[in-house]
């Protein structure tokens, strides 16, 4: 009897000793698991942000090239304008000098 129950605590302990290490092994795969879908999820995270700040940078990127058309079409206009009124301001330097001259012909006539 002393030899059967001796067996049945060493069965026992076996089970115990099983139990721990089951556990053990599920804590250790629990712990996997945890760092796994941190990384996965920090990795995951900084996608996002690194996708999201691309497209503030390129939509920066289009809003100033638009800026700088508007501001060359401007200055394109400015000048027009500008050598415009610069060809009125000859033509009518180049008729009053013409006038000038045939008036200081006709007064020597």
């Amino acid at each position: 009897m002393n030899t059967a129950i001796l067996q049945d605590i060493l069965e026992a302990e076996r089970k115990i000793d099983s139990t721990i290490e089951q556990a053990r092994k599920k804590a250790e795969r629990m712990v996997r698991d945890a760092e796994t879908f941190s990384r996965e999820s920090t990795e995951k995270r900084k996608a996002q942000l690194e996708a999201s700040h691309k497209e503030k940078v390129d939509a920066t990127k289009k809003q100033l090239e638009e800026r700088g058309k508007k501001k060359i079409e401007e200055t394109k206009k400015a000048v027009a304008n500008i050598e415009k009124s610069s060809q009125k301001n000859q033509e009518k330097a180049v008729e009053r000098v013409y006038k000038e001259f045939l008036d200081g012909i006709l007064e020597h006539d």
